[in-house]
């Protein structure tokens, strides 16, 4: 499962990396925009560079969303199948009163209201 999501997570950044890339350079329309409007090359480079920014900013934040996976994978402990009282009890946390760590309003709505 996990190795399905890093998968679908690098196939996006491709994704917005290729759409970017794609609707400047390889669909031609840089030769296009630049004979129609007149541009010279820096302002050229400038128009294709806003055009594959976004493709960047996809790119920037699926691999963001591949270094969480990563942080889960390798620093986080594992915890399947073990109880939270007993993953308290490893870590040496202690509730005299299990509503002692909720918020004052969260603590009336798990004893109904009273």
């Amino acid at each position: 499962m996990k190795a399905r999501i890093l998968l679908w997570s690098v196939i996006s950044a491709l994704a917005g990396f290729l759409f970017g890339f794609d609707t400047v350079v390889i669909s031609g329309a840089e030769q296009t925009i630049q004979s129609l409007w007149g541009l010279s090359a820096g302002m050229q480079g400038f128009a294709m560079a806003s055009v594959f920014a976004p493709g960047c900013v996809f790119l920037f934040f699926c691999g963001m969303m591949v270094l969480e996976l990563i942080w889960i994978k390798t620093m986080v402990p594992e915890t399947k199948g073990v109880p939270l009282e007993q993953m308290q009890e490893k870590l040496g946390i202690t509730l005299d009163d299990p509503t002692e760590a909720l918020p004052a309003g969260e603590a009336s709505n798990r004893t109904g209201g009273r």
